[in-house]
Formats: structure tokens, C-alpha cells, sequence
């Protein structure tokens, strides 16, 4: 219709949704929540519809309609939206092993091995979490029988370890708790733990 004016009368059903990836580049398409809708008449001629995207990352949503009364009518697509963040951050798999068996030394690497999975609604895993779109960060705590006086100065960190499709791996990461300059400890209920911070504003 001329000049793009709106029609009322309009009314369709099964127009397909979709998207396309616009970033990160080389990424992972996403699997929309909602595949299809049914288009109904108003005096508006809008309709809105609830949507999710399995993906972290930059998106163009798309709309396919089928023929209409013998017509092909294009598909259209939305300007970007997003950046679409993780809904949340699980760990697995997580251990730490004594250098001694069943005890420690200051100073003696301590094999720490843990997955943190950012994921989706679903408990899928954000495989675009990568690169600059992988915007939080991790570090280990340390507190000896809950004593509220933090030790985590003295932990040696998690050192070059990063985010690789969606995932933030230590295995046997020689981790180490610090010597301190005057003598002190022992700390027989060291307890360490992991800290996440997503930075998201």
C-alpha cells in the first residue's frame, strides 16, 4: 500500500520469526523462544508478541509471512537489539586438592580445578560468551572458620584463565596461599570459595 500506511484489515496466520546473528562476528544463531505468530485485524494493525533468543550476542529479529490471497509479501527484519547478557552463572565440577594429601603448606600449589557455564533461561549454555561480550570476571575468596578476616590477598588468583564459548575452565590450576612476612597460621579451616562479578550495568 502507497506511503506505507497501516491496514487495519490485516490478518495472517503462521508469519514465521526468526533471527540473524549481527555480533560477535563468527558466532552461534540463536533459537528464538517464539517460531511463529498469528496476525489478527485491529484498528492499530499491531500485534505484539512475547519473545526470548537462546544466544548472548547482537541480533536482527526477522518475520516471514506465507502468501497472502496469492501475494508474496517479503520478510522484513528489526534494526540490531541487544547486547543480550547470559540469564545466569552455574559451577561445576569444582575441587581443590590438598599438596599434602590432607593438608597444604603455604606457598605449595594446590591442583583447583572448577567449569563456571553461563546460560541461558533454559540451563543451555551461551556458547557467544566470548571475547568482549564475556564481561565478568572471576577471583577466589579465602576466609579461615568464618572468622570475617578476608585471606584472599593471599591466593596466588586464577592467573591468564578466560572465557571460551561460554564456559571459564580451571584444570589443576596450581593455585598457592601466600607465605605471609611475619609468621603465622596454621589455618586449619581455610575455607575458599569463588567470587563472580558480572559487571553488567
Amino acid at each position: 500500500c502507497a506511503g506505507n500506511q497501516t491496514t487495519p484489515n490485516f490478518a495472517l496466520s503462521g508469519i514465521s520469526l526468526g533471527s540473524t546473528l549481527v555480533a560477535p562476528s563468527g558466532g552461534v544463531p540463536a533459537t528464538v523462544g517464539t517460531a511463529s505468530y498469528n496476525h489478527v485485524a485491529s484498528s492499530s494493525a499491531q500485534q505484539t508478541v512475547s519473545q526470548s533468543l537462546s544466544e548472548v550476542g547482537v541480533f536482527r529479529l526477522t518475520a516471514t509471512p506465507p502468501s497472502y490471497l496469492g501475494t508474496t509479501i517479503p520478510a522484513t527484519s528489526s534494526a540490531p537489539v541487544g547486547r543480550f547478557t547470559p540469564y545466569d552463572f552455574a559451577v561445576s565440577n569444582a575441587s581443590m586438592t590438598p599438596g599434602c594429601g590432607s593438608f597444604s603448606y603455604m606457598d605449595q600449589p594446590m591442583p583447583t580445578s572448577f567449569t563456571v557455564t553461563a546460560r541461558n533461561l533454559s540451563g543451555g549454555t551461551t556458547s557467544n560468551y566470548r571475547d568482549e561480550f564475556a564481561t565478568a570476571t572471576l577471583g577466589l575468596v579465602a576466609e579461615n572458620g568464618d572468622n570475617g578476616v578476608p585471606l584472599s590477598s593471599r591466593l596466588s588468583g586464577l592467573g591468564s584463565l578466560g572465557w571460551q564459548a561460554g564456559l571459564f575452565t580451571a584444570n589443576l590450576h596450581p593455585e598457592t596461599f601466600a607465605r605471609n612476612a611475619l609468621p603465622d597460621g596454621p589455618f586449619s579451616q581455610l575455607a575458599i570459595g569463588l567470587q563472580l562479578f558480572d559487571n553488567e550495568s
